[in-house]
């Protein structure tokens, strides 16, 4: 399913997505990643797979994600809490 991005723009609500350019791109992205979502579990159940099974291919393509740095899924929610800085070593005065 292709949406122009001035659609996607009208259904966010022009005066939001010119108000806050960045926050509505991020809206738009992720909204564009639920559909895709939505469609392949479709796409999957047509086929004959049970949502366990879909559950578990969700989980086996976020493992091999993680050996390449990519993060999906919980573990992007995860990835984007704020980490507590990272100490190099005692400050000496």
């Amino acid at each position: 399913m292709y949406v122009p991005p001035e659609q996607m723009i009208d259904l966010l609500g022009r005066d939001i997505a010119e108000a806050r350019p960045g926050c509505a791109l991020l809206a738009l992205g992720t909204l564009k990643g639920a559909v895709k979502t939505v469609e392949m579990n479709r796409k999957l159940r047509a086929a004959g797979h049970t949502d366990e099974q879909i559950r578990e291919l969700r989980r086996a393509i976020a493992e091999q994600g993680k050996a390449t740095g990519v993060v999906v899924g919980e573990g992007a929610e995860k990835a984007a809490l704020p980490q507590p800085p990272a100490t190099h070593g005692a400050l000496r005065s």
